[in-house]
């Protein structure tokens, strides 16, 4: 047989064939070629100058890839590149092809996807913006903060045009709380909205500036009561019982020389003038001259007006009997009452002794006529209306029933 396979060309190379399709179909039930799907993060390149990134879309891409099983199983995404091209993007959105990398060109890509991505891209722009400074909290009561100085009163804006559009006005805070003397800060810049709202992904240039705050002192300040001052007089037979200011004190400044004078402050005149109710009303403070501040300048005065309420002593008023039993004699013991009334004034100076009854009932509480003997009775009275009794000396009296003969 060898013999043969040496003097035949043909025989030999027929078998070289057979052996290598015998290495392949072993190759290909021992390793077979195979597909495997990978999910690869997509890098882009930097876009053209002047232009910046917004968005883009697909963040990943599924890429298929073929070859033997052993190398496909080895493989992870580190060997695969997903990539987009930038530099031809013009602003506003493009779409533009992904390309495919391999590490190993014993395999080959069957298919991937999305194989086109969309990059959203704007201009840059640079814009001047206002600065706002803002002073939180306030200094020493006995300082007050003047304008305001800035080392710059505009700031550059950098950023995509959509959003730098957007940015209404640069702001930034100075504590100046319980300072006593003017005041250096940095103020960190804040790039804000029409409404207020933080803009993002822009740049301010620069980020801070240099505020200078100064403070004057004030001149001395002092509190004071107020005192409502009223005009007219209430109804007859009524008077100002109370008057209220709210709030009572007030605090003013002043220089020395002249709030040494003042130990009060009036009102513009409340009138009171026929009235008969107590009342509310809002009125001005009189702030003398030479006063800078004063912590109100009006306030609310309360009048409380009542019964203009007297007293009156009426002696020896004659007590009567009434509703006395037919068939009897009757004693008095005493016979008059001192009594003490009281009510508006104009009313009680009305009164005369002859507007006062003074009187016992010969009557038990059922109403029956009272019988023979000795009784205690409650002295009781008829009086004007508008008036009461506040005493009555005494309170009550005996009376003495006998028979007639």
């Amino acid at each position: 047989m060898d013999r043969l396979l040496e003097r035949d060309p043909a025989v030999r190379i027929l078998s070289v064939v057979l052996a290598v399709l015998l290495w392949f179909l072993g190759m290909n039930q021992q390793n077979p070629i195979v597909q495997r799907s990978f999910t690869v993060q997509l890098v882009q390149t930097p876009v053209s100058p002047g232009l910046v990134l917004m968005d883009l879309l697909p963040q990943s891409v599924t890429v298929v890839v073929q070859g033997r099983q052993s190398i496909i199983e080895s493989m992870t995404e580190a060997d695969l590149t997903a990539t987009v091209d930038l530099s031809p993007a013009t602003g506003g959105r493009n779409r533009l092809p992904v390309e495919i990398g391999l590490r190993n060109r014993a395999v080959r890509v069957v298919d991937y996807s999305p194989q086109q991505a969309e990059a959203t891209v704007d201009m840059i722009e640079k814009r001047m913006v206002n600065v706002e400074i803002r002073l939180a909290g306030n200094p020493d009561p006995d300082y007050v903060a003047e304008r305001m100085r800035l080392s710059a009163a505009t700031v550059e804006v950098i950023g995509p045009q959509s959003i730098v559009q957007s940015v209404s006005r640069v702001t930034g805070v100075v504590d100046i709380e319980g300072v006593t003397s003017s005041v250096v800060r940095m103020a960190r810049l804040r790039p804000e909205d029409f409404a207020g709202r933080e803009v993002r992904d822009v740049v301010v240039d620069p980020a801070e500036i240099e505020v200078t705050v100064p403070l004057r002192a004030l001149p001395p300040s002092k509190t004071v009561p107020v005192r409502p001052l009223l005009t007219g007089v209430p109804e007859l037979g009524f008077r100002v019982m109370e008057v209220i200011a709210s709030p009572q004190v007030i605090t003013i400044r002043a220089p020395a020389s002249v709030i040494a004078n003042i130990e009060s402050l009036s009102t513009t005149p409340v009138n009171v003038h026929g009235r008969a109710d107590s009342f509310s009303d809002r009125v001005d403070v009189v702030v003398p001259s030479g006063v800078v501040w004063q912590s109100q300048s009006q306030v609310d005065v309360t009048v409380t007006i009542g019964e203009d309420v007297v007293g009156q002593r009426f002696n020896e008023i004659p007590i009567r009997l009434q509703n006395l039993a037919v068939g009897f004699q009757w004693e008095l013991e005493p016979t008059q009452v001192d009594v003490r009334l009281e009510g508006r004034k104009d009313l009680i100076n009305k009164l005369t002794a002859g507007m006062i009854t003074a009187y016992v009932d010969a009557r038990d509480e059922e109403g029956h006529p009272l019988g023979a003997g000795q009784h205690q009775l409650i002295v009781k009275f008829d009086i004007p209306d508008g008036v009461r009794i506040i005493g009555a000396i005494p309170y009550q009296v005996q009376l003495t029933l006998t028979p007639r003969r």
